[in-house]
């Protein structure tokens, strides 16, 4: 009997649309349809389908198209052949409540535990809010504060800062994440020792990502103004490959490291790391007192292609961040990327995601429309803890103006409107006090691609 079961990488929430599907192992979004989510949901439900079912839910004359649809699930790893018996992949849904054309709340949560840090890096974004004294969760919170994400639709949280590891309760709010089947990541610069928790957490299939900047210790350690920083971020790593961990590194590329960037690449591989991130140095937070470290775009678009070569020599997935992955993506070249018109329309567009797919916590769980946003108490949305920020999320006067700003007839024109959608207005206000379109950046973006 030919059976189908849900994948236990798989997360789902009912929309006004039908479903958004989160496959975990891949790290991708799907948006299904309303029959696909009731088919998703009675798999769920059954735990599991035979093919000789099909009939008791769908009409006869469907029935081929439904198996052929099984399949293709399966092969894309939306189904399995066995039954697990994973808790939590239909994720509660306030869709009944939103009647407006966004999904019922964000899908990703990043999440800042503490802006304290032990390194003072010159690129910093945050610097603006490092070690300053707000107030932070504490672990008897924990508890409520998973169930809360849980219970809002929440599929992916990811801890920033500060360095999350500098967070003491953070074992608490990891635990509790993990066991309402959370999507979970941290960024860290390994500067630490605490080998029990790292190791606690890669095994429970937390992503890690560290953030290091060269396999040249000195220029490491100028950049992140630690001189331990480096030591203990490749200890750490190594402690993790060793043990055959999965361990992502990412890379602020800069004047300081691009010169020897390739042999950084292969320092790592070198070391078992299977998946590199590229960032790229916004003139914001530390690079405005540091100019001399930004590289073009064009630098950065070279640089990538270049890089993306010696990944696949080295058999290693490599990969930018934020908008600079809408104009660069290693499977597609330097070039823009078509995306779904519904994925457009829900998640926001390729050159920002505001107030559409993801928001921002503060220490205390305050919540902010993105990480360009949240150095002012002006752009705060409200509190992860507030009864009705639902409703804010729906009808909240702030939230409705970013939404709705309008794009000038200068973006609506450029033949790459349809993939930027006028870029990040929160860069063109942290560049010049306006916050609207089109990015400040456009001129560059432009000339690179």
């Amino acid at each position: 009997m030919k059976k189908f079961f849900l994948s236990p990488d798989i997360l789902y929430r009912k929309e006004t649309f039908g479903a958004v599907v989160f496959n975990k192992r891949l790290r991708q979004y799907s948006i299904f349809d309303t029959m696909a989510y009731s088919l998703l949901s009675i798999i769920n439900e059954n735990k599991g389908i035979a093919v000789e079912d099909l009939p008791e839910y769908v009409e006869d004359e469907l029935v081929p198209d439904v198996e052929k649809l099984l399949d293709e699930w399966l092969l894309c790893g939306i189904l399995g052949n066995e039954f697990y018996s994973t808790t939590y992949l239909e994720r509660p849904s306030v869709c009944d409540k939103i009647c407006k054309d966004i999904i019922s709340f964000p899908l990703e949560v990043a999440i800042n535990p503490t802006f304290i840090c032990n390194q003072k890096c010159l690129f910093c974004s945050n610097e603006a809010l490092l070690n300053k004294n707000i107030k932070e969760l504490t672990k008897d919170d924990a508890g409520e504060f998973a169930s809360r994400l849980f219970n809002l639709g929440v599929f992916k949280t990811y801890f920033v800062g500060g360095e999350p590891f500098l967070f003491k309760p953070l074992k608490f709010f990891i635990e509790s994440l993990l066991a309402y089947n959370f999507d979970i990541g941290i960024t860290t610069n390994g500067n630490f020792d605490n080998k029990d928790d790292l190791l606690f957490y890669a095994e429970n299939k937390v992503f890690l990502s560290f953030s290091v900047q060269s396999h040249i210790e000195s220029i490491h350690n100028s950049l992140t103004k630690n001189s331990l920083s480096f030591q203990r971020a490749v200890d750490n790593i190594k402690f993790l490959t060793n043990k055959r961990l999965p361990v992502d590194i990412s890379i602020v590329l800069s004047s300081e490291n691009q010169n020897n960037i390739e042999q950084t690449i292969d320092f790592f591989c070198k070391l078992g790391v299977k998946s590199i991130t590229l960032l790229y140095p916004f003139d914001i937070g530390g690079v405005k007192k540091h100019q001399n470290l930004l590289i073009s775009k064009t630098e950065f678009f070279q640089l990538a292609e270049q890089l993306t070569e010696v990944a696949k020599l080295r058999n290693v997935t490599l990969k930018t961040l934020g908008r600079m992955r809408f104009f660069y993506d290693p499977k597609y070249g330097p070039k823009p990327i078509k995306h779904n018109e519904l994925f457009k329309k829900y998640f926001g567009s390729p050159g920002c995601f505001l107030c559409k797919k993801a928001i921002v916590l503060h220490p205390n769980g305050d919540i902010y429309p993105c990480d360009f946003l949240m150095f002012e108490e002006k752009w705060k949305l409200g509190n992860i803890f507030d009864p009705t920020i639902v409703d804010s999320w729906e009808n909240g006067v702030l939230i409705d103006s970013l939404r709705n700003m309008r794009r000038p007839e200068l973006c609506s024109n450029c033949k790459y409107f349809q993939v930027c959608q006028g870029g990040c207005p929160a860069t063109t206000y942290l560049a010049t006090g306006k916050l609207s379109y089109p990015a400040a950046d456009c001129p560059m973006l432009k000339e690179a691609l």
